[in-house]
């Protein structure tokens, strides 16, 4: 069952402007209903000219999810250059307030390549086939949705996907190696051996072979 999302605000930032989120920021959160957990001023996000600047100071702590990617907790100010970052103000336990940043044109320029942290090749990155990313939007469904979805986030097993696509699981199993393999010829330091471990999967996103959609799109921001 998909949870309730509450979508308060939207607008856009300039360059270098600073927003500060918490349930007295320029952003308010955590203030219907009413969660103390909150700080009052939870973070600062600034728009730079590569992606954001990010200060936390929520007392219960902040955790960025960028698109497709792991989540990780920030303590100190970080900077990130990414086409989608959900900000996570953590608060109570049966809450979730979110500040979702996108930023797809610092990315399409190629900003993003910065901090992918991939080996350099010397060849251009050979795009994956329409087959090959519809096994992996339908297989990680889950991991490539918008908001990000931390408490539903579930892979789907082959022998679910295949009907979806209208393939035999083996076919699918197939698209999915040659997927790895990609990500494999990226440089992926670890050996993936599960076809639905997201490692992989990470890596050919870092990579730009999957980027984001309007199909990623959950409610309320279609």
């Amino acid at each position: 069952m998909e949870s309730t999302a509450q979508l308060r605000w939207t607008g856009s930032v300039r360059l270098k402007q600073t927003v500060t989120v918490g349930r007295e920021g320029d952003l308010v959160v955590g203030i219907n209903p009413i969660d103390k957990r909150v700080s009052r001023h939870a973070a600062t996000i600034t728009a730079v000219e590569r992606g954001w600047s990010i200060l936390p100071t929520n007392r219960n702590g902040v955790t960025l999810y960028p698109w497709a990617q792991p989540s990780y907790t920030v303590s100190t100010l970080e900077t990130i250059v990414w086409p989608r970052v959900g900000v996570r103000i953590m608060g109570d336990g049966g809450l979730e307030h979110w500040v979702l940043l996108e930023d797809d044109e610092a990315y399409t320029k190629g900003a993003a390549r910065h901090t992918t942290g991939l080996t350099e090749i010397a060849q251009p990155i050979r795009p994956l086939t329409q087959a090959q990313k519809e096994a992996v939007r339908d297989v990680f469904f889950d991991l490539l949705a918008w908001p990000p979805r931390p408490a539903e986030s579930r892979v789907l097993a082959l022998k679910q996907v295949a009907p979806l696509l209208e393939r035999s699981p083996s076919a699918v199993r197939q698209r999915l190696l040659d997927v790895r393999k990609r990500a494999e010829e990226l440089g992926l330091a670890r050996k993936v051996v599960d076809l639905t471990d997201p490692e992989y999967i990470y890596a050919v996103v870092k990579a730009g072979l999957i980027e984001p959609t309007q199909a990623d799109l959950r409610r309320p921001l279609r």
